[in-house]
């Protein structure tokens, strides 16, 4: 069993820690949604749900776009969270799909070599994404701090974007090295973890296009001086010359 530690980023609303709902295991959720359903019990079913959760829609939201304007017509919350709706029109070409995020978002990092993926809940029959395709993604957790949230495409921008406060937006999958099996844990947003997360985000921004695999040897030592990533010593004295 290997430890993913999970968090609400600092957004300066601390409300939202307790308004975003807790990632759920996918299997959990399909005996819920999918009760007596046979395939459940199928061997290669449950392995490929293995350590893949979902994340659910934390308020009701209607967004409406304005491609001519570039524009985004947003209604159904508060006017203090529209913030965290980011239109994207500057990532769109004229022929493309329109491009947009918007909340929940969560930070998941490890102390054990893993990575997460992003991926569009296949499983789910819901108004909140059908206009909506997720924009996937993956990341070593372990070597790269970094939030996610529900970024996508707009399937049909003439049509709203309707969310539904419980409604599965979006699955986060973790691959461990050896397969193994994760447990989630939340933590605290300490100021370290904001910190780090800062830093890893404005390197892009200083230096543009780098690869993954670039960032993770850039931020090396780095992610070695935080508290967080360093091992326990053992109480006992073991491992001690």
């Amino acid at each position: 069993m290997q430890k993913v530690y999970w968090t609400i980023p600092d957004c300066g609303s601390p409300e939202l820690q307790i308004v975003f709902f807790e990632p759920e295991s996918l299997f959990k959720h399909l005996q819920e949604t999918r009760k007596g359903t046979q395939y459940l019990k199928c061997p290669a079913f449950q392995e490929y749900t293995k350590n893949t959760f979902v994340i659910k829609a934390p308020f009701d939201c209607e967004i409406t776009v304005n491609r001519k304007k570039g524009t985004l017509d947003i209604i159904g919350v508060p006017q203090e969270y529209s913030q965290f709706i980011i239109n994207r029109i500057d990532q769109v070409e004229p022929t493309n799909p329109y491009v947009m995020s918007t909340f929940p978002a969560y930070l998941f990092y490890s102390n054990d070599d893993m990575s997460i993926e992003s991926i569009h809940p296949f499983m789910e029959l819901n108004d909140s994404i059908s206009n909506t395709m997720l924009i996937p993604g993956t990341y070593n957790i372990s070597k790269w701090i970094r939030s996610i949230d529900f970024s996508f495409e707009v399937k049909d921008d003439t049509k709203k974007v309707k969310m539904t406060r419980g409604d599965v937006l979006f699955y986060v999958k973790f691959r461990t090295k050896d397969d193994s099996k994760v447990e989630l844990e939340r933590v605290q947003m300490t100021e370290e973890l904001k910190s780090a997360e800062k830093t890893c985000f404005k390197l892009k921004l200083a230096i543009k296009n780098v690869p993954l695999k670039n960032l993770y040897v850039m931020a090396e030592s780095f992610m070695k001086t935080l508290s967080f990533r360093k091992p326990k010593k053992c109480p006992f004295g073991f491992g001690r010359k």
